[in-house]
């Protein structure tokens, strides 16, 4: 709650210095309290603090399986539900209620409302996907909005090298390099939704109970609503495949 002594808005701002690009600001801050420069040495270089964190929440993976009754008709999946691609044809299917008719996306098929999840999503060279969680009451129709408002938590990557926290107003993120893998974890109590490169030890992005953190803000989910895995392949030269540790 914004104090009520008169005290105007601040912001925090970040930047490049070297290429001078703005690369993102809070804004409508209110400061009550002495700032201290704050670091963490969890880099994406593999420091080991991330490889740690990544560690322990790769302990709640969880099996995923594509759900062909959400799948967009113009999307293939693999008989076994770990992969799918993106075909040239329309097919003709029922459009059911859980079916997107638009937007080419898929839900997984197991549904979280407790607890903590993990999995991950092959997506090595690939010029353009989406990977994260939806709830269970997302609209599957028509244009969709990929928005912590509208129910979904989700990174992707567009034109090969565009990444983007799609929160209700959208990060873009810098990557050092393009991961082959991304994972996500989600721990339903506490409003969490990470974004991991596996195989470099790095977050890509992530969100705290509606606060701000590494991409996302103003949402966290509902205590009394599920949240499913989602996918999106937005071109025919892309794949995507659902990895699993066997932990």
């Amino acid at each position: 709650t914004p104090p009520s002594s008169g005290c105007h808005p601040g912001m925090v701002s970040f930047y490049d210095v070297d290429s001078a690009d703005h690369l993102y600001s809070f804004t409508g801050c209110f400061f009550t309290e002495k700032l201290f420069p704050f670091f963490t040495p969890c880099t994406n270089d593999g420091g080991r603090n991330c490889k740690a964190e990544l560690q322990s929440v790769q302990q709640f993976e969880v099996e995923v399986t594509l759900d062909t009754d959400t799948a967009h008709p113009n999307l293939i999946l693999s008989n076994d539900g770990k992969q799918v691609h993106h075909g040239d044809v329309r097919k003709n299917l029922p459009d059911s209620p859980k079916r997107f008719n638009s937007c080419v996306n898929v839900l997984g098929k197991q549904s979280f409302s407790s607890g903590r999840f993990y999995f991950e999503v092959q997506v090595k060279g690939k010029r353009a996907w989406t990977v994260g969680v939806a709830k269970e009451s997302t609209d599957r129709k028509g244009k969709i909005t990929l928005s912590p408002e509208d129910g979904f938590w989700t990174v992707w990557l567009r034109n090969g090298d565009e990444y983007m926290a799609n929160d209700d107003h959208p990060v873009r993120l810098s990557l050092n390099q393009r991961p082959r893998k991304v994972g996500v974890f989600v721990d339903y109590e506490e409003g969490l939704v990470s974004f991991y490169d596996p195989e470099r030890f790095a977050t890509v992005a992530a969100s705290y109970n509606g606060e701000p953190g590494s991409g996302f803000c103003g949402q966290s989910f509902r205590k009394s609503s599920s949240s499913f895995p989602v996918v999106t392949v937005t071109s025919p030269d892309s794949s995507l495949m659902l990895h699993f540790l066997h932990i």
